[in-house]
């Protein structure tokens, strides 16, 4: 796509929705596609393929239940989660990891920038409010691992599934819902923030009567 076609799109066209039509196709010509995309311009189009559809959905569930594991090193995020036994994730858990794995894939197929994407990190926030008590730097924290996870596993099992282009794309689309969601002193590059996440990871994880019961 040339520059002129790219400042014509408007927050309608993003993302392309021609990436999420029904049909049979090869993991390679998958590849093929990533290949051909942009990973800033068309981070959520990579993302979808990357994510939703070269990698099968029961590793995306295992790297969902290690992302909640660590968010709930911390106690006040532990806290959070079981707001006295009254949590959704202890009162409702498996639909309440259903609603969000279900609104992730929805965040992605409607992008950071469209109007919808927008709505869905205002609406993010708005749920957050509710629940009190979550700070910017945990919420950052989440996308840290939606971001990284994946790729930390994937290189410990010896298996680096992920190109470059995928985890550029998946830190660019991240790092746009950070911007929708208005979060506060995200680190703008990929080393940054990794290492802003390991710092926090320092800080913050801690064993608690919480953490443990969560």
């Amino acid at each position: 796509m040339t520059q002129s076609n790219l400042a014509s799109r408007n927050r309608s066209d993003w993302p392309r929705q021609e990436f999420w039509k029904p049909r049979w196709v090869l993991g390679r010509d998958v590849r093929r596609m990533i290949a051909s995309l942009d990973p800033h311009r068309d981070d959520a189009e990579i993302t979808h393929l990357s994510l939703e559809v070269l990698m099968p959905a029961l590793i995306t569930h295992i790297g969902y239940a290690s992302a909640g594991t660590r968010l709930v090193a911390v106690p006040r995020v532990a806290d959070r989660v079981l707001r006295g036994g009254s949590g959704d994730q202890v009162v409702r858990p498996r639909a309440r990891d259903a609603d969000t794995l279900t609104f992730f894939g929805e965040l992605i197929r409607r992008g950071h920038r469209s109007a919808a994407g927008i709505a869905a990190c205002e609406r993010i926030q708005r749920i957050h409010r509710s629940v009190k008590g979550i700070l910017n730097e945990d919420q950052v924290y989440t996308l840290c691992t939606l971001i990284f996870l994946g790729e930390d596993f994937a290189h410990r099992v010896g298996h680096p599934c992920y190109t470059d282009a995928e985890n550029e794309a998946r830190f660019s689309f991240w790092i746009g819902v950070a911007r929708g969601m208005r979060l506060l002193d995200v680190p703008e590059t990929r080393p940054a923030l990794l290492a802003w996440m390991k710092d926090y990871e320092r800080r913050c994880f801690e064993p608690s009567p919480e953490c443990r019961q969560a």
